[in-house]
């Protein structure tokens, strides 16, 4: 999220950023029609265990949007699918909701997303993150999230529309040293 003060952060999505969201999407000014890139900043497990040997595990990786309109959006995706018949065919959706933050507990437009298991997806997120430790990373771990857009989606219905995600590529920019540095020992 930008560096502004507290008080000038967004608490719920308005209609000028839910035209943008639908504008970026929509329109050929997003990387791709349909497709939305975010930024991975952090990554919070939750695990509980019970006393029947149980384990429930929660992943869910905390990252910003990179668009300039849409900077102050909290995103989120999660391991945890919750079941739901209208996203067969889906790896999964993303959701735009008016939310909480995870560390502050403030109110924040968000998105949420969630993931099936079993895809090899958090696996995946996992090996990049440790790459990016192991190189000293400097960039975050990009997402481009191919979503599926309903024909009929406007700014009054896309709060409690489930937008289905179709395709998801990474991308990781790791570097041993730094290049300019590199070229001037040369």
């Amino acid at each position: 999220m930008s560096k502004k003060n507290k008080s000038e952060l967004p608490t719920s999505w308005s209609e000028k950023m839910l035209e943008g969201f639908i504008d970026y999407c929509l329109t050929p000014l997003g990387p791709t029609p349909g497709q939305i890139s975010f930024f991975i900043m952090e990554k919070q497990t939750h695990i509980d265990f019970s006393l029947n040997e149980s384990k429930d595990e929660s992943i869910s990786y905390i990252g910003l949007l990179s668009q300039k309109k849409l900077e102050n959006v909290y995103f989120s995706l999660s391991s945890v699918w919750p079941t739901s018949k209208e996203q067969k065919g889906c790896m999964g959706y993303l959701k735009l909701l008016n939310g909480r933050a995870y560390d502050s507990y403030t109110p924040v437009p968000m998105i949420r997303g969630f993931i099936r298991r079993g895809l090899g997806f958090f696996e995946t997120i996992n090996n990049l993150l440790r790459d990016a430790k192991i190189f000293g990373w400097k960039y975050p771990i990009g997402l481009n999230i191919q979503i599926i857009i309903p024909k009929h989606i406007n700014t009054g219905n896309i709060l409690s529309t489930k937008l289905g995600i179709k395709e998801v590529r990474f991308y990781q920019n790791l570097s041993v040293f730094d290049r300019n540095d590199f070229l001037k020992h040369l």
